[in-house]
């Protein structure tokens, strides 16, 4: 029983994200070259007959969300960010581009485009998994050395306070338009919203852990990534069953 509770409470923490709508792109924070490139790749993927373009449209949201809540940070930190979020978007365009040229599909994102007739809400949920728990890893290992991971840990962490005014507004959303989440809640007593703002920042805890042991402990590396692939094709499964 518990088992399925939580399955449910792990896909309503996806579901909620993909219940952002979209904010007004006017943003008073300076907008780098880099950041407006990304955001007119986003959105020309966004408004292509792709598949690709569910997740883009979500992707370009947080994108926004994300230059708004640093407009504020020092110059250096404001470089930090720019460096993961060039590194984050590099692995979905690479997984788009790779399903629109028909070539072979990187391995997080192969349950996103196996189907391309589902629904779009699947679509998003199974763009959440591939992207939070399959690419983030491998951005922060690939943009940033073991030592420069340390020392943009505060930034990348700060970024989880954010997701929280985030998720405060959207189960609240959540919560008055769909009868599961408020049954989730009065079964859990609570607990559902609870569970999720953990969950959010277990996910981005694991993320950064598994990025630095792939730069100082090979073999303690590969045994957390096995672990990551089985519950992420757990999280698929479960996401295709019920949405």
């Amino acid at each position: 029983m518990w088992e399925l509770m939580r399955d449910r409470l792990i896909l309503f923490v996806l579901f909620a994200s993909s219940l952002v709508s979209l904010p007004s792109v006017s943003l008073r924070a300076q907008v780098s070259a880099g950041e407006l490139n990304l955001l007119h790749k986003l959105d020309s993927v966004s408004a292509s007959p792709s598949v690709s373009a569910y997740f883009a449209d979500l992707y370009f949201v947080t994108m926004v969300n994300a230059i708004r809540f640093f407009e504020e940070a020092r110059d250096s930190s404001r470089l930090s960010i720019r460096r993961m979020q060039a590194g984050f978007a590099a692995y979905f365009f690479a997984a788009a581009d790779s399903f629109a040229q028909q070539k072979n599909i990187p391995e997080e994102w192969k349950a996103y485009y196996a189907d391309t007739s589902t629904t779009d809400l699947r679509h998003v949920l199974l763009g959440i998994n591939a992207h939070i728990n399959g690419d983030i890893w491998q951005a922060l290992a690939q943009s940033f050395s073991y030592k420069e991971l340390k020392e943009i840990r505060p930034i990348y962490f700060s970024y989880y306070s954010g997701l929280l005014d985030i998720y405060e507004e959207v189960y609240e959303a959540a919560y008055s338009a769909d009868r599961s989440v408020r049954l989730a809640h009065t079964l859990s007593l609570g607990l559902d919203k609870w569970y999720g703002k953990r969950l959010l920042h277990r996910w981005l805890r694991r993320q950064m852990k598994i990025a630095c042991l792939f730069h100082h402990d090979d073999k303690r590396f590969r045994k957390r990534l096995k672990k990551l692939k089985r519950k992420m094709r757990r999280m698929d499964d479960a996401i295709i069953r019920h949405f």
